[in-house]
């Protein structure tokens, strides 16, 4: 990822003449850009490429697919990660309208994001989000790691240094190919806004606090399968196959120690950027609901939380 701080729309050009020269455009807007922030834009490039312009919210895919080398995305963050198709193939030049940074990082798998990627930025502010979520998913792959594969390998030292835009991308780039950004899954998949991302960090690693002490203390219980299931047998599948799950059980046990120090430590990170972030708390009660809805069809690790009853179904 390279990033721009000055001269926006020059810098475009520039990257524009460099990748994509002749070749066909795409810019992505919503409702918050003016039709004077796109001509800008559009009298700057128009002669050295094939424009073209799409609300970001009705995105036809097949017209995204339909040759087009370089794409510009102008909106908010929370337009942007309606974006649901693949972008490793396209030149991506990202100018958000606000000051959140992480989801620009991250693939439309969850995955950190490889490829011809630009950022256009109109400060140097840091996106408390984007280290709350840094924080979150580092134990989780862990997490995730350690049951999975039995991996206990954790390299990472966002603790020991400075909080800036460069020292978080170094910290990102420590995620190893296979780590996911779960919180981002989440947001996207419930349409919880990202200014909240970090109120679901922090439910989230309640959760799993909760979890891994009822193993420990042997009084995990399981969901209402039948309450919750109904008759999808593929769900009832899932729910016996997880509760039976020795492994994890095992995992968790001999490792308690371990995941209850780091799991605190997350925690209090979380707990200290969560004083200086705006989020919405009128309706935890919604965003808990939405995230058992989550939980209880998942595929991965936040399926256990579903199904030893976290939730309290």
């Amino acid at each position: 990822m390279e990033i721009f701080y000055d001269n926006r729309i020059n810098e475009i050009k520039n990257v524009i003449e460099i990748k994509a020269k002749y070749q066909k455009v795409m810019l992505l807007y919503d409702e918050n850009v003016s039709n004077c922030l796109k001509g800008d834009i559009y009298n700057e490039i128009k002669e050295l490429c094939i424009y073209n312009e799409m609300d970001i919210n009705n995105i036809n895919e097949q017209e995204i697919f339909n040759g087009y080398k370089a794409i510009i995305y102008l909106c908010f963050t929370n337009s942007f990660l309606k974006c649901s198709f693949n972008r490793s193939e396209f030149v991506n030049l990202y100018c958000p309208l606000d000051e959140f940074l992480l989801p620009y990082f991250i693939s439309s798998d969850n995955k950190i994001a490889v490829g011809n990627n630009f950022l256009f930025l109109q400060s140097m502010n840091v996106d408390s989000l984007m280290i709350v979520s840094i924080y979150f998913n580092r134990f989780f792959n862990y997490l995730n790691e350690l049951i999975m594969n039995g991996n206990r390998e954790l390299d990472f030292g966002l603790e020991e240094k400075e909080i800036t835009i460069y020292n978080m991308i170094e910290s990102l780039q420590r995620f190893n190919d296979n780590s996911s950004f779960v919180d981002l899954d989440v947001i996207k998949k419930t349409g919880i806004a990202y200014e909240d991302v970090a109120v679901v960090d922090l439910m989230l690693i309640n959760s799993f606090y909760v979890l891994i002490t009822s193993i420990k203390n042997n009084s995990v219980m399981l969901v209402d399968s039948y309450k919750g299931a109904k008759d999808d047998y593929e769900l009832l599948d899932k729910i016996y196959k997880i509760y039976n799950d020795e492994t994890f059980k095992n995992m968790v046990t001999l490792n308690y120690n371990f995941l209850y120090n780091f799991l605190n430590k997350t925690k209090q990170n979380i707990l200290e950027l969560i004083n200086i972030v705006d989020f919405n708390v009128q309706d935890i009660d919604n965003k808990i609901k939405k995230l058992k809805s989550y939980a209880k069809e998942s595929n991965n690790l936040i399926s256990y939380l579903y199904v030893y009853n976290i939730f309290n179904e």
